[in-house]
């Protein structure tokens, strides 16, 4: 089959030379090889933009792979920060015990890194430790001070509460004590600088959920005076409070998750709920009612939103649409858990969208999928406009690229899928709406905005 050629709207007329025969869909079939790079450029219209309508046969391809969708297994855990008893880790499914990764004073954030190995925050010790993602062994101290040294080698980082890899493969480190974000090089764990100056935006506090939106930029939970800051994603400055002061009766927020569909959800430990914002910061009222809610995170594997309560120590699941109650994921103080503060996935069960990179007019630039299945179709999704959309067949999916223009590919033996596109010189200033979709797992990625520079 033959997708065809659409045009995509905003801000005047985007035209994309996308035309490939995709492959059938098939789990057992080889990836192809890539076609050549896609061409982008505008044409400016003086009409204005106009809305897109998907053709009949794009809108064919959506519904037949809906409907032929299969039921895989996973093996996943969930782990979660016990402030005063380490890190623990959970069997997805049932919520039996499973054991305790080393031995980690006072644990805050936990993301798996680009290498598949985890990352946890220790606030006694100012340290990030590595471990192991297949054995659980320690690593190493992957951010720390020598005290052999005159120097700083972990810079000024003082009680490190959120970990994040961010898009340019660096480990971001919320310092809760001194209200900033440091950056650290991803791979050598060496100090790189203060992205987020002290109190910079009137940053109090920065929790551990911090967050990358989809317009790239890093949202910061700040506990002590009720609001979401956002920072911008490549020099660190200060846009303001995206959340402000105890908007929709946010208090103490601790944790920021994005939604595939753009939408925000806030831990609110002080305010007793799970708060949703819409992608202007505009409160949507509460997702669901949560005592003492800190860690928060959103499952790729049932759609479900998973929260932690710190004074009972538990974790429960929340219906990913509506945000009724779907039980207790993990029993109060199940295998010694005390001070449940963060909670996390681990292996990453998620389907990633880099940004285009280098994203410049007048350049060739590379948009990649990273942790599908290899081998798995992967239907990649373009626009230029949001809109929330739920998926049909699949719990709890949410999209939010406006009428799309769909492209088929299939993921290689890495699990990885790419495009190459030339982004013409009248393109600055414009801006393209990406996301893509894994029928077979029912997984989709996030929601990526940028704007061509």
């Amino acid at each position: 089959m033959t997708l065809e050629t659409f045009p995509v709207l905003t801000n005047g007329r985007i035209s994309y030379n996308m035309s490939e025969q995709a492959p059938t869909p098939s789990r057992s079939a080889r990836p192809q090889p890539e076609t050549p790079p896609m061409t982008v450029t505008a044409k400016h219209s003086p009409s204005g933009a106009r809305p897109l309508a998907l053709t009949a046969r794009a809108t064919s391809i959506f519904a037949t792979l809906l409907l032929t969708l299969p039921s895989p297994a996973h093996a996943q855990e969930i782990l979660i920060a016990g402030f005063n008893s380490g890190v623990h880790r959970y069997d997805f499914q049932s919520g039996d015990f499973l054991g305790v990764i080393g031995n980690v004073n006072d644990p805050l954030g936990i993301t798996t890194g680009p290498d598949g190995n985890i990352y946890i925050a220790e606030e006694a010790t100012n340290k990030v430790l590595r471990f192991d993602g297949s054995s659980f062994a320690f690593i190493d101290e992957f951010v720390a001070d020598d005290p052999l040294t005159p120097a700083d080698e972990n810079g000024p980082l003082a009680g490190p509460a959120g970990v994040l890899f961010g898009p340019d493969g660096n480990l971001y480190v919320a310092s809760f004590n001194n209200d900033r974000v440091l950056r650290y090089d991803g791979t050598s764990g060496a100090y790189i600088d203060t992205f987020v100056s002290a109190n910079s935006g009137g940053l109090n506090g920065p929790d551990a959920g911090i967050a990358f939106g989809p317009e790239g930029h890093l949202y910061v939970p700040s506990y002590f005076n009720r609001q979401v800051i956002r920072y911008d994603g490549k020099t660190g400055a200060s846009m303001g409070a995206f959340v402000t002061f105890g908007l929709g009766g946010l208090n103490n927020p601790r944790s920021v998750v994005f939604r595939p569909d753009g939408r925000m959800l806030v831990s609110g430990e002080g305010s007793n709920q799970i708060h949703e914002y819409d992608r202007d910061g505009n409160s949507l009222g509460s997702f669901a009612g949560y005592n003492n809610a800190a860690g928060l995170a959103i499952s790729p594997i049932d759609g479900n939103v998973y929260a932690t309560n710190v004074n009972v120590s538990n974790a429960r699941r929340f219906n990913g649409t509506d945000g009724s109650g779907e039980g207790v994921a993990v029993t109060s103080g199940a295998g010694g858990l005390d001070l449940a503060v963060f909670l996390s996935f681990h292996p990453d069960p998620y389907l990633h969208l880099s940004r285009f990179t280098p994203g410049s007019v007048g350049a060739a630039s590379e948009i990649k999928i990273t942790g599908a299945t290899p081998g798995a179709l992967q239907l990649w999704m373009f626009g230029g406009a949001v809109l929330s959309q739920q998926l049909t067949g699949c719990a709890h999916l949410f999209f939010g690229v406006q009428s799309p223009i769909l492209r088929l590919k299939l993921a290689n033996a890495s699990g990885e899928s790419s495009f190459n596109a030339f982004v013409g010189p009248d393109l600055l200033g414009v801006s393209i709406v990406a996301q893509a979709f894994e029928p077979e797992t029912c997984r989709v990625t996030q929601l990526v905005v940028q704007t061509f520079e």
